[in-house]
C-alpha cells in the first residue's frame, strides 16, 4: 500500500492554523490525491470539487464553499494558481516525484521476475538431484550433482545501484558539483545527506558529471530559481533533477537577459573548471558522450533553451538568484 509523507507539524503549523479547518482538510486530501495520482502535487481545478464533496456529505462541512476554501490555501501559501489548476506547495520536499516512483517500481518488478527466475531454477535443479539414475549411464554421484549453467557475475550497469565502479573518484567529483551548486544560487545545505544522494544517484548509477554540471547550469537560467525558489540539494539529487527541462527565463526582458547572460558565464566556468579535473585526475569524470554544459549538446546551451517548458521544486521563499564567483 503507497503511502503520502506530510510533516507532522503540519496540523499545528501557523499557516494551517490560519487557514481554517475545513482548508487543512482539504489540503489532506489533495496530498492523498497527488500522491495517488502521481501527479507531483499538481490539483487539477476540475478535481476540487470532487475533494470537497465528502467534506460535505460528512455533515461537518455543510456549507463548505469549494472556490472560498480555495482561496485561503492560496491566500496563506500553501497552494499556489497554475496553469489548469493548482500546485501544493513543497509537495516534491516530502514525496518523491512521478518519475522516481515509476523507476523504483519497475526496478521492483524487474528484480521480482529475477528472483522468480532463480527460485524456479533451484526448484528444478533440486528435483533433478532427486530422479533416480538409469543404468545405462556410467556418471559417477558427483558428476550428477552438477546441474545448470555457471553463475555469471553481471557488469555494473548504469542503472545497478549496488556497485560503484572503481574508477570514479566520487569524493573530487562531489567537490566540483558542490562548489558550481553554490555559484549556481543554490544553499549549501545538508552537506552530508547530498554525499550520499551523490554517490548512491550518480556514481552508481553510472551518470556522467559534465551532465549533472548541464543540469545545474539549466536549472541556474529556470524560471523558478529567478524566482526564488531553489531546492535543496539533497532534493534535487534523489529525484534525478539533472535529467529535467525546466521553463528558462524570458529573454524579453532584461532581468531574464541578465540571468541567461550570467547563465552562460557560469557554464564556460563549468568547461574550465571540468576540463581542469580531468587534467588533475587523469580521466574523463562522466565517460564518453558526457555533455558538456553550453556546448551544444542537450540543454547545453542555456540561452536556445529559453522558451522550454518544465517544472521545478518550490522550496525556498524569494530571492536574487547570484552570477556566482566561489564556493
Amino acid at each position: 500500500m503507497p503511502w503520502v509523507r506530510m510533516d507532522d507539524g503540519y496540523p499545528e503549523h501557523p499557516k494551517t492554523i490560519a487557514a481554517g479547518h475545513a482548508a487543512a482538510w482539504l489540503n489532506t486530501r489533495a496530498w492523498c490525491w497527488a500522491n495517488r495520482n502521481l501527479t507531483d502535487g499538481f490539483i487539477p481545478s476540475e478535481a476540487v470539487p470532487h475533494l470537497v464533496a465528502p467534506m460535505v456529505a460528512s455533515g461537518e462541512f455543510v456549507n463548505a464553499d469549494p472556490e472560498a476554501i480555495v482561496r485561503r490555501l492560496l491566500d496563506k501559501k500553501l497552494w499556489e494558481r497554475v496553469g489548469g489548476g493548482y500546485m501544493i506547495h513543497d509537495y516534491l520536499e516530502y514525496n518523491n516525484s512521478r518519475r522516481v516512483v515509476i523507476r523504483t517500481r519497475k526496478k521492483r518488478a524487474d528484480a521480482g521476475r529475477i528472483g522468480g527466475s532463480k527460485r524456479q531454477a533451484n526448484t528444478k535443479q533440486k528435483s533433478s538431484k532427486t530422479q533416480p539414475h538409469s543404468h545405462s549411464h556410467s556418471h559417477s554421484p558427483t558428476q550428477t550433482q552438477v546441474q545448470g549453467p555457471p553463475l555469471i557475475t553481471p557488469p555494473v550497469s548504469p542503472g545497478d545501484t549496488t556497485k560503484t565502479p572503481p574508477s570514479r573518484s566520487w569524493a573530487v567529483e562531489f567537490e566540483v558539483f558542490w562548489s558550481a551548486w553554490a555559484e549556481a544560487g543554490g544553499a549549501k545545505e545538508g552537506r552530508g545527506k547530498a554525499e550520499e544522494a551523490y554517490q548512491t544517484h550518480v556514481v552508481r548509477r553510472g551518470a556522467a558529471l559534465p551532465n549533472v554540471l548541464t543540469g545545474v547550469a539549466k536549472w541556474r537560467t529556470s524560471q523558478k530559481w529567478a524566482d526564488g525558489f531553489v531546492t535543496m540539494p539533497v532534493t534535487w539529487l534523489n529525484q534525478h533533477r539533472w535529467e529535467d527541462e525546466p521553463k528558462q527565463v524570458s529573454p524579453l526582458s532584461p532581468a531574464g537577459r541578465a540571468t541567461l547572460e550570467a547563465g552562460r558565464r557560469f557554464a564556460e566556468r563549468m568547461r574550465e573548471r571540468l576540463a581542469g579535473h580531468q587534467r588533475e585526475n587523469g580521466d574523463d569524470p562522466g565517460g564518453p558522450g558526457a555533455v558538456l554544459p553550453g556546448d551544444g549538446g542537450d540543454g547545453g546551451a542555456v540561452r536556445q533553451d529559453a522558451e522550454r517548458g518544465g517544472d521545478g521544486d518550490v522550496l525556498r521563499g524569494p530571492g536574487p538568484v547570484p552570477d556566482g564567483g566561489g564556493g
